[in-house]
């Protein structure tokens, strides 16, 4: 994994603002539906089930703000979500807990995302339903296949992209 510094500029942070909104408004949304059908039936909901009832919310006049931000964002929130849960009924962590907007914020793009490199040796990072290029601090060349990429808000207000990719690598011979 890769972690860069970036700088938005003002219309990118608020595009950022709003992704970080609506995947924190999805991620709560979630938790309290699947808490709430448990306590009615007994039942645990499962993760397609929680993909479903993004579009359900999607398609509903009142959260039509959330067709503003790319759709593979959201339904990250829904494995997030997941993951918390299957942390829990392990034993590995606590219950999952309501997201806030003081704290750090991130929300994660799977795919068609891209960085590309100037002639002049600068990187700019290009996501979804953005149609403008942010200015990447790449420190370092990126090696191997960009799986995915998080975009994160600190507290203190930095930006940085978190970018995972797979590399291949050889595995010395110990005999």
């Amino acid at each position: 994994a890769y972690n860069f510094r970036i700088y938005p500029d003002i219309a990118q942070k608020i595009f950022f603002a709003k992704h970080f909104g609506c995947c924190r408004f999805v991620y709560n949304e979630l938790l309290s539906y699947r808490s709430s059908e448990y306590e009615k039936s007994g039942k645990k909901i499962s993760l397609y089930a929680s993909k479903r009832r993004i579009a359900e919310l999607k398609s509903m006049d009142e959260y039509k703000w959330l067709k503003e931000v790319n759709s593979q964002s959201l339904k990250e929130c829904a494995f997030d979500l997941d993951r918390a849960y299957q942390g829990f009924f392990q034993k590995k962590g606590g219950y999952p807990r309501y997201k806030r907007k003081c704290s750090r914020q991130s929300f994660t793009i799977p795919q068609n995302f891209r960085i590309n490199k100037s002639k002049r040796g600068n990187c700019f990072l290009f996501v979804p339903k953005l149609k403008s290029a942010i200015r990447v601090v790449a420190h370092r060349e990126i090696e191997g296949l960009e799986r995915r990429i998080a975009i994160v808000k600190t507290p203190a207000g930095n930006y940085y992209a978190n970018i995972v990719c797979i590399k291949e690598i050889e595995v010395p011979d110990l005999s």
